[in-house]
């Protein structure tokens, strides 16, 4: 989490996709950050499936929650607009 809260992004996907690679359901805040790293390149599909599987995950804090809704929906809207 440190690369992603530096913004090196890059370094932190690397790192949390190794991460879900050895253990998928160790920390499911990852998917949350995944997600939030896809949104910032753009990729809002990749970003909507990473905050759904966040949102799926079973004990999550409702601001967590409520942050992957927001964002999911400003996915949803980008795509809108970018079709348009």
């Amino acid at each position: 989490m440190i690369s992603y809260n530096l913004k090196q992004n890059t370094k932190a996907k690397d790192y949390l996709l190794k991460s879900l690679e050895v253990n998928p359901t160790a920390e499911p805040y990852n998917h949350l950050v995944l997600g939030r790293i896809a949104q910032i390149e753009g990729d809002f599909d990749k970003a909507i499936q990473e905050f759904t599987l966040f949102k799926s995950a079973p004990k999550q804090d409702k601001e967590s929650l409520e942050d992957a809704e927001v964002l999911m929906v400003q996915c949803q809207n980008a795509k809108i607009m970018m079709a348009s």
